[in-house]
């Protein structure tokens, strides 16, 4: 009697609580207190958890590949983890040396020679502005360019501690997303304000909108930006490797590696080297061109169509929020509003 007792008064509290708008305005503070203080934590580490994140999408498909093998889920995500860190990590590293000594040798090169005449003679006419004045303002802009690389790169000896923090947040983020992604998917799936039907149409479209964005725009551009880098190193552009981290960025952005080839190729002719300048032109109308409409249909189908506004400012702006990796996560996380607004502009009805 006295346990029955006990019950309708434990009810009697419960339904107080979800009546009572005090309760509820509580509960949404600590809520809000509690979600504010987490970011905060979460703040300094936001771009090791976006990237591996991005990293752990990319190569989902070879750790299930390795665990129909292994068939061991934990083991798996961890040597997929570590591959492809220790290779991001060699190629960064290798990276950042030749960056800074091209940089150097290609800041010298342009005191000697005025690779940007062909650009100056057709900006000039275009603007009309006096030619020495241009040519003042791009070597300003320029010194001031190779001057902040420089100093980016001198200022990452100060922040390894930081550094090294992030790789263990990003090796552990991208870990328990390649092994248990399917279950924080089906938690994100479960607090949808949808009906299950909708859930599963929005789950779906998730996957489509995440697929075009990390295969449409960042594995096509990265692709199309290094078939640029092979055009150069064959014929012979100063700076080849810097050129193609630039083309591979242009290429994601999407503008199109071509505003680096054509100056480049039409400079080679102008400077004599014809054989070269021709070959260039050549390669980058045959190939590089035609590698974004081969390579995107393939990867994404034609389910997807997104529109290059939502990629360039997602883009820059994520880069201004989020540092260098924001360049990658800016336009998913983008996309990933506009897909929920337009679930729920169509599934509001069914909400309420």
């Amino acid at each position: 009697m006295a346990i029955k007792n006990l019950y309708k008064i434990i009810l009697v509290d419960i339904s107080m609580v979800k009546s009572n708008p005090v309760n509820k305005i509580i509960a949404f503070g600590i809520f809000l207190v509690l979600a504010i203080i987490s970011f905060l934590i979460i703040k300094p580490f936001i771009a090791g958890i976006f990237l591996a994140i991005l990293l752990a999408s990319i190569f989902k498909p070879i750790y299930h590949f390795l665990n129909k093998y292994l068939n061991n889920p934990s083991v798996s995500a961890f040597l997929v983890t570590v591959l492809s860190l220790l290779v991001l990590v060699i190629f960064a590293v290798i990276s950042l040396e030749i960056v800074a000594n091209q940089v150097m040798s290609f800041y010298a090169y342009t005191k000697t020679t005025d690779i940007m005449a062909p650009l100056k003679a057709v900006m000039v006419k275009i603007i009309e502005i006096d030619p020495t004045q241009f040519s003042f303002l791009f070597d300003v802009a320029l010194e001031k360019g190779t001057s902040y690389i420089i100093n980016f790169l001198s200022n990452l000896v100060f922040q390894v501690p930081l550094i090294l923090m992030q790789g263990i947040v990003t090796f552990f983020t991208m870990f328990y997303f390649l092994r248990d992604g399917d279950k924080i998917l089906d938690y994100f799936k479960s607090v949808l304000p949808f009906k299950e039907e909708v859930k599963n149409r929005f789950i779906e479209r998730f996957k489509e909108v995440t697929n075009g964005v990390i295969r449409g725009s960042i594995i096509v551009g990265i692709l199309q930006g290094i078939t640029a880098g092979i055009g150069f190193y064959i014929f012979g552009v100063k700076g080849a490797f810097v050129l193609t981290l630039i083309a591979i960025l242009l290429s994601i952005l999407p503008l199109g590696p071509w505003i680096l080839w054509i100056p480049i190729g039409i400079d080679m002719l102008i400077s004599g080297k014809t054989l070269s300048g021709v070959g260039l032109l050549i390669y980058g109308a045959v190939i590089i061109t035609y590698i974004d409409n081969i390579l995107k249909p393939y990867l994404i189908g034609s389910k997807i169509n997104l529109s290059p506004v939502i990629i360039i400012i997602g883009m820059l702006g994520g880069a201004m929020v989020f540092g260098f990796i924001g360049l990658f996560v800016g336009p998913i996380i983008l996309s990933y509003l506009l897909l929920f607004m337009e679930f729920y502009k169509s599934s509001i009805k069914e909400v309420i």
